[in-house]
């Protein structure tokens, strides 16, 4: 016998509309009630299930930031300029950009010099100090070169790289911001966003986040576009987490902890106090929490712990620190706070009761961008 795969929303589709037919015969008066029962649905019987919505977009990328390197270079009006990478390492594929004072791209390269080198010539208009990018084509092309400006050595053993992610739907007032990890990349973290070719750099952000983290909110949508995440070449190259945050989109943050309704959905954290949430794939009832700006009930707003109090100085980035915005936080950063570090199970450690009082009395969302 032959055996029909029907997909799940076919068979509820279909399961509706024979409910529907059953309804119809039971009145002998309807003309349906001579008909047979159909196997297959009307189109007006899938309307509840097609099409399907669209999907959200990921709002938490991880990866290891590496190197870009970048240069401030002193260029007189009307002198030719040219740089151009030697001497690179075993499949690298350097590209170069120019920048000028305001942070406006002027000139870009790759594969200008033969091969995989890059050659870049300008002229300024004024004279001034520009700002030459060193980065990596893809993340598997990142190495070192030689950096030659008119011929004459540079740089030598240049580094570069580049985490490059590739965001979809990028919406006006949309927050892409960088979080210190423990062990991670740092001190300052750099945010490239490109531009629709793929590759010249349309948006530069050099921290402006948490402690050295990268901040930045587009006043327009993006759509689809290729950011690069890194640290210069003083910096140290490690684990680095983005966040996409949705909170300054209307109606997306309900409980004002400066984490936005999607974001927190990826996260395993609350918004409100109903429905539910989810973190490595265990249900948590958010009508059980005790603040749904403090989901794990250590006395911690959920913001702090995701993306570090930048309300005061210096800066204090909780998430470096080991914070976790569904386990209870102890740490002698907070002699008050010392309440267990188990994971959060429905089992083990649960967030606290609603008539118990937080256990730091000020918690308020970190403060609007």
């Amino acid at each position: 016998m032959r055996t029909n795969r029907i997909s799940t929303a076919w068979l509820w589709a279909s399961a509706l509309f024979a409910c529907s037919q059953a309804e119809d015969l039971e009145d002998p008066t309807t003309e349906s009630a001579a008909a047979p029962l159909a196997l297959s649905p009307s189109p007006d019987s899938l309307e509840i299930l097609w099409p399907p919505l669209p999907p959200k977009p990921p709002m938490v990328h991880e990866g290891n930031a590496s190197v870009v390197s970048e240069y401030s270079v002193l260029l007189s009006a009307g002198v030719p300029v040219t740089f151009l990478t030697t001497n690179l390492s075993s499949g690298a594929d350097p590209v170069l950009h120019l920048l000028n004072m305001f942070g406006t791209q002027v000139a870009v390269d790759d594969n200008g010099g033969g091969a995989t080198a890059a050659r870049l010539t300008y002229s300024a208009p004024v004279s001034g100090t520009y700002r030459l990018v060193l980065r990596a084509r893809t993340r598997e092309s990142a190495g070192t070169c030689d950096l030659l400006r008119n011929g004459v050595l540079y740089r030598a053993g240049a580094r570069f790289g580049g985490l490059p992610l590739v965001l979809e739907n990028l919406r006006a007032n949309e927050a892409l911001e960088t979080v210190q990890l423990p062990n991670g990349a740092g001190a300052m973290h750099l945010l490239y966003i490109l531009r629709t070719d793929g590759l010249g750099i349309q948006v530069r952000q050099l921290g402006a986040g948490t402690g050295g983290a990268a901040y930045y909110k587009p006043s327009t949508s993006l759509g689809t576009r290729t950011v690069i995440v890194a640290v210069n070449q003083a910096g140290t190259a490690g684990p680095i987490r983005l966040l996409r945050n949705d909170a300054a989109l209307s109606g997306h943050d309900p409980d004002q902890d400066g984490l936005g309704t999607e974001l927190e959905a990826k996260l395993g954290t609350c918004s409100t106090l109903s429905g539910y949430a989810t973190y490595d794939d265990v249900e948590f009832d958010c009508s059980q929490a005790t603040d749904a700006r403090d989901t794990d009930g250590d006395g911690i707003s959920d913001g702090w712990e995701v993306l570090g109090r930048r309300d005061m100085s210096p800066h204090q980035p909780l998430p470096k620190w080991g914070a976790i915005p569904v386990t209870r936080t102890c740490s002698s950063r907070w002699t008050s706070c010392c309440v267990s570090r188990a994971k959060w199970r429905r089992s083990f450690s649960r967030p606290m009761p609603r008539n118990s009082p937080p256990i730091m009395a000020t918690k308020s969302a970190p403060p609007a961008r």
